[in-house]
């Protein structure tokens, strides 16, 4: 199932393997605290194949 919460963590793992700036995501994203965005740059290879199982590229 694809939920919004889906969509918005798989936009910001591609962003940063794209090499979006973290403090451009954080705008993207609404944050207020770059610490709540810097989350995704720990997520770790088995953790992003798993979001971006179901989407196509």
């Amino acid at each position: 199932m694809v939920t919004p919460h889906t969509l918005r963590h798989f936009h910001a793992v591609r962003a940063l393997d794209l090499g979006i700036p973290l403090n451009d995501l954080q705008a993207q994203l609404g944050h207020t605290d770059l610490k709540t965005t810097s989350v995704y740059l720990k997520a770790d290879i088995n953790h992003r194949r798993k979001s971006y199982e179901g989407f196509e590229i």
